[in-house]
């Protein structure tokens, strides 16, 4: 499985990343290329520590 550690997989990440335009087409779902972009860096500032989440609770999967 590929890994952002390794230094190949991050260089094809990013080319890939830089072939998309704000008029990119979605393959599936509803986001645009920006949004989905904005989306998942998001959820890596989340696992980082960068972006403060509200604890979830875990019965319910909402937030207390």
């Amino acid at each position: 499985m590929p890994s952002l550690y390794e230094e190949q997989s991050r260089a094809a990440l990013k080319r890939r990343v830089s072939t998309l335009t704000a008029e990119t087409t979605p393959r599936w779902g509803k986001f645009t290329a920006p949004q989905m972009l904005a989306h998942v860096n998001d959820a890596l500032r989340m696992y980082l520590g960068d972006l403060p989440v509200a604890p979830r609770n875990p019965r319910s999967g909402t937030s207390r």
